[in-house]
């Protein structure tokens, strides 16, 4: 993927990389990359986790997905496939969040 070729380059160029898991810092550890490295666990969970109670959303119900791939958007059937896997799942209330 390009996303992960770009990845590998600005890793290799960076003085400081951010990693979000352990399984992240294990990684750059085996492709040599192993100074400036630290670990900040997932900042954008963190934030919304923090914030979801000012997010307009009912507590006991929600969906959050992200779709942003390549592979989900460029392909119009998969991409219909999925919209309607969110579109079933919110009509049987499958998910719901806990903190």
């Amino acid at each position: 993927m390009p996303e992960e070729l770009n990845r590998i380059l600005v890793n290799y160029v960076s003085e400081l990389l951010f990693a979000p898991t352990n399984t992240a810092v294990s990684n750059l550890c085996r492709e040599g990359v192993k100074s400036g490295v630290y670990l900040t666990g997932d900042v954008i969970l963190d934030l919304f986790l923090k914030y979801c109670d000012k997010f307009s959303l009912r507590r006991e119900f929600f969906i959050l997905v992200t779709v942003h791939r390549a592979k989900n958007t460029d392909d119009p059937g998969r991409l219909k496939s999925i919209l309607e896997a969110l579109i079933e799942c919110s009509e049987k209330n499958s998910f719901s969040y806990s903190s």
